[in-house]
């Protein structure tokens, strides 16, 4: 395949008749289309031709007619001194196939490298400072440059350099499966300018910029040939690159260095959804686990106070008491008198109604004990040098804490709180 695109000589040799049958019929419409077109003239490649932008015509163009896919080079300078002239190159429908824009200052302007395909080419001159004067345009067919095989899998080195702007690769795609294509520029600032074409028809596929250093393209499944032209795009002494193919099933043939072939990750795991029932309606507020599972009772509204037990994940209980940021509920119910945090509680019902308690103890070894005030409740402990001991009386429902120090006292001014007396002395344990 490769030695058809690096020998056309061969197959225009064998096939006289029908070249010359061609560039007839060419010939035939270019001139019927040039002549119905006002204004326009023919230029061949390797002819220079002199023209005039006038104050009434400030437009000229020119017909280029091809035989066969042409790579071509197009200059046009100005002759009137002032003149900034500025060139565009359609094809025959129109469509623009390269343009070179100039500022206003410029006296010549060039488009290099214009994939042209076979039939009618047109070139456009215009003045970009709206001076008139004359314009020299020539057109040329650029050298033809070899094609190096491009073998599967392999990774191949390049260097391009001002002197030395353009290498072109070739290879054939399989009609199995598609080609993966990878370009690396070795510098860390630009890469080169890519352009993948059609052999036979020298039709453009894609063109990528110097301003991209790595290039990943899977070509389609097919049999066509194709052209990879790497040319020079940085202001770099050289520039250095890898090229390499690798088959679509198998990216992992081209190791291009800082381009990692896709590796398949494991789903996440989702830990499973809790799915809590509703807290039932309530006239007062009301607490009950957010995690479905014990959650902890302390005996004050921090981490630090000890912990009097755990509340079950599926009982309800009442909240008599809370902390100004709701960071904290304290409960009773289920047999518990304590403190949750609200990190793992859900509450239900006026909670906003519930009194604010203000601590004033620290976890000590003294339980906080609420003191009421008739509008909220106010925690008041006193600490001693040793454990209070309980005396029970068996009728009384409040405890008196007698010491053999200076007795505790808790002077309770709205809601009396009730203790619950105990053949045991309470010790108070801190667990930080």
């Amino acid at each position: 395949m490769l030695s058809r695109m690096m020998k056309p000589h061969v197959q225009r040799a064998a096939r006289p008749t029908a070249i010359l049958a061609l560039l007839m019929l060419i010939a035939v419409i270019g001139a019927g289309w040039a002549n119905a077109q006002s204004g326009l003239e023919q230029i061949a490649l390797g002819e220079n031709k002199t023209g005039t932008l006038a104050a009434d015509s400030p437009t000229a163009e020119y017909v280029l007619l091809l035989e066969q896919p042409t790579r071509i080079n197009v200059s046009l300078f100005a002759i009137t001194p002032g003149l900034a002239p500025s060139l565009r190159v359609l094809d025959g429908s129109g469509v623009e196939l390269g343009v070179s824009v100039n500022p206003g200052t410029q006296n010549a302007v060039q488009v290099d490298g214009v994939n042209a395909p076979v039939g009618i080419l047109r070139l456009q001159v215009s003045s970009a400072s709206a001076q008139a004067g004359d314009f020299l345009l020539t057109v040329e067919a650029e050298a033809a440059i070899p094609p190096v095989p491009l073998p599967l899998g392999q990774i191949v080195n390049g260097q391009l350099s001002a002197a030395a702007s353009r290498l072109v690769y070739g290879f054939t795609g399989e009609a199995a499966q598609g080609r993966w294509l990878f370009v690396q520029s070795l510098l860390t600032t630009s890469g080169p300018i890519i352009t993948v074409t059609d052999a036979g028809t020298l039709e453009t596929f894609v063109t990528i910029g110097a301003r991209v250093r790595v290039t990943r393209l899977l070509l389609p499944a097919g049999a066509a040939e194709y052209l990879v032209e790497v040319a020079y795009g940085s202001a770099a002494d050289s520039e250095a690159f890898t090229i390499c193919l690798a088959p679509e099933n198998d990216p992992a043939a081209c190791p291009v260095p800082g381009v990692q072939p896709a590796t398949p990750t494991a789903a996440p795991t989702t830990a499973p959804v809790v799915v809590l029932p509703p807290l039932p309606p309530s006239d007062v507020c009301i607490l009950a686990s957010s995690t479905g599972g014990s959650v902890n009772v302390r005996s004050g509204p921090n981490t630090s106070f000890s912990l009097v037990g755990q509340l079950n994940g599926s009982t309800i209980v009442n909240v008599i008491g809370r902390l100004a940021d709701n960071s904290w509920y304290q409960i009773d119910g289920a047999g518990l008198t304590g403190w949750i945090s609200a990190t793992v509680a859900r509450v239900g019902g006026p909670c906003n109604l519930v009194p604010i308690i203000t601590p004033t103890a620290t976890p000590t070894g003294t339980l906080l004990t609420p003191t009421g005030t008739g509008t909220g409740a106010t925690a008041t402990a006193t600490a001693t040098g040793t454990p209070p001991t309980a005396t029970n009386t068996g009728i009384a429902p409040t405890a008196t804490a007698t010491n053999t120090g200076i007795a505790p006292t808790a002077t309770n001014t709205g809601i009396a709180p009730t203790a619950t007396p105990t053949e045991v002395p309470p010790t108070a344990t801190l667990i930080s």
